[in-house]
């Protein structure tokens, strides 16, 4: 079924004849584009700890329309489990059959008709927020915290089907704050955006913080709850600071809003972590309470670069965690670097950051993987996970000193992110390995699609470039080496001590295999200066272990150290 629409203007000999299909429109150059579609999302906090959702939309023509449950996003798997009551109704008979996929449902409808999909969501999990799970949906009496992949119902559209989404949130405490990728302290607002990139927010509502900042004229917002040893606003100039002098690196200020959240998890006493995930608009981040805005600098900064690499240089590529060491680890030098010119880092600070990426580059137990091991181990192993930010780092840092180097000054690695940028297309075509490559092969003689090969793909040994530091001198140092003395992951899964090295500090401080953790749980990861404890048990005995995680054999690692 079609309709048509023809325009006609005169303009020389210029005729635009545009075509209507459903969910389509179609130009004169055979280009597709969708129609945008009206989507209504209500929330309403029914009880405490459960949260009524209801989403309306125009099935198909067909009478047969897919929805997508929540399912895996970011390391998160069975997300649809926290789906409660799925209904779907319209004006006729409709009812929802399963699928082979456990999180995709089809609802049949009468043609064309308006569907209202409604479900309950429900926390979950027990206990405290932690790293293992701080993306699932938290739905506390006190607060809710969604990431918009792990939330919505929603048909089973293309991600860049364009949509008009109105959102209505109910029943909520008066005293609660309410804030999301789009807006802060409104219940009602429309948002006229892509699916995927509804897909790609943050909402939040509870006992939270608001504070707002000005940055060139435009609004940053932050929603923060728990107890620091940092007032929000200390938080809030900061990262200010931060996106005011990425914006200028970029000479982009088009980001008329931007809101970051903050949540505190729980690792056990003492322990200390801090992570988080940038998304439209905004920036979702957790750390223990015990963080410091020192050390959430180089964070806010990685997560805030990420509006430009990899979104507005280009799409990944469907494996894209082989591309990761461009994504991740040049966000990871230009996060650092950037601070430093914007005298947020001192030059000291800056050389004892880059110094800690190189010692837990040397240290890390993958350094030699294959890139294809990142592609299909990143979720699994966290040494893996964090290879791909450190070989790029390494690479980033190198080739921008060669880049200076042969340039006598002219060019740095600025000048091949900037004409990234410039050829992105709207950040419409899909990113390469390949591509990278020709971009810096405008600014270096050698081979750098053989040192791609080398370093990414094969897993080669990267040695950083002397002059990579301004103002430093590279020196060999030897350092201790991190070593916990166990399987921590797999520790992490089962709760129970396996892979116990022989000859260890754990071994010999009387760890074995099979025992179980039952108190006083501390460890400080890649710390070589703080001891690991914790309480034992072999099932008839509890034993109190302390010792510092520091391996037999030393290693030989370059350093920084300043010249003058």
């Amino acid at each position: 079924m079609m309709s048509e629409t023809m325009v006609k203007r005169s303009c020389g000999s210029l005729i635009l004849l545009t075509l209507m299909v459903i969910g389509m429109i179609v130009d004169v150059h055979g280009q597709a584009h969708p129609v945008p579609q009206d989507l209504s999302i209500s929330v309403e906090r029914t009880s405490r700890g459960v949260y009524h959702i209801q989403t309306s939309f125009r099935g198909s023509h067909s009478g047969r329309t897919m929805i997508t449950l929540p399912s895996e996003w970011g390391g998160q798997t069975n997300l649809y489990s926290a789906i409660h009551n799925l209904s779907a109704k319209s004006s006729g008979k409709t009812k929802i059959d399963v699928t082979d996929e456990p999180n995709v449902k089809l609802v049949h409808h009468d043609s064309g008709d308006v569907v209202t999909v409604s479900y309950d969501l429900v926390q979950d999990f027990e206990g405290l927020l932690n790293n293992a799970i701080r993306y699932r949906p938290v739905t506390d009496s006190e607060y809710f915290h969604w990431i918009g992949h792990t939330v919505w119902v929603l048909p089973k559209w293309d991600d860049e089907q364009k949509v008009n989404a109105r959102f209505d949130w109910r029943g909520f405490p008066k005293e609660w704050a309410l804030a999301s990728s789009d807006s802060v302290k409104k219940s009602r607002y429309t948002v006229r955006t892509t699916l995927g990139e509804l897909k790609r927010t943050i909402n939040v509502g509870g006992d939270f913080r608001l504070v707002s900042q000005t940055v060139g004229g435009q609004p940053v917002h932050f929603a923060v709850r728990g107890t620091w040893s940092f007032r929000d606003e200390e938080l809030a100039r900061m990262a200010a600071r931060v996106i005011d002098g990425q914006r200028r690196f970029w000479d982009d200020r088009s980001q008329k809003y931007y809101l970051i959240t903050l949540v505190p998890i729980y690792e056990g006493p003492g322990a200390y972590s801090f992570g988080g995930t940038g998304l439209r608009d905004s920036f979702a981040l957790f750390a223990t309470p015990n963080a410091t805005v020192e050390r959430l600098r180089s964070l806010i900064a990685h997560e805030y670069f990420h509006n430009w690499n990899p979104v507005r240089l280009g799409r990944m590529p469907a494996d894209e965690a082989s591309l990761y060491w461009f994504s991740e680890g040049f966000t990871e030098y230009f996060c650092n670097e950037l601070l430093r010119r914007d005298g947020v880092f001192t030059e000291d600070e800056y050389r004892s950051r880059v110094n800690e990426l190189i010692r837990e580059y040397y240290t890390s137990p993958e350094r030699e993987s294959l890139n294809e091991r990142i592609a299909t181990q990143f979720w699994q192993n966290d040494a893996v996970q964090r290879l791909p930010y450190l070989r790029g780092f390494m690479l980033a840092l190198n080739w921008n000193a060669a880049i200076v180097a042969e340039s006598n000054g002219r060019h740095s690695l600025d000048d091949v992110m900037r004409d990234l940028l410039a050829s992105a297309e709207g950040g419409k075509r899909e990113l390469s390995a390949l591509i990278v490559a020709e971009h810096l092969h405008r600014y270096l003689n050698n081979d750098v699609g053989n040192e791609i090969a080398g370093f990414v793909e094969r897993g080669e040994h990267v040695t950083p470039h002397a002059t990579a530091v301004p103002g430093s001198a590279l020196i060999e140092t030897e350092l201790p080496v991190f070593d916990l003395g166990f399987d921590l992951p797999a520790f992490q899964n089962t709760k129970e001590i396996s892979g116990v090295s022989d000859g260890s500090a754990a071994h010999r401080a009387g760890l074995r295999n099979g025992q179980k953790i039952v108190g006083g749980f501390s460890i400080a990861l890649g710390d070589t200066e703080k001891e690991v404890a914790f309480r034992v048990t072999d099932g008839t005995t509890e034993i109190d272990l302390k010792y510092l995680p520091v391996a037999r054999t030393p290693i030989t690692i370059p350093q920084f150290v300043a010249s003058n």
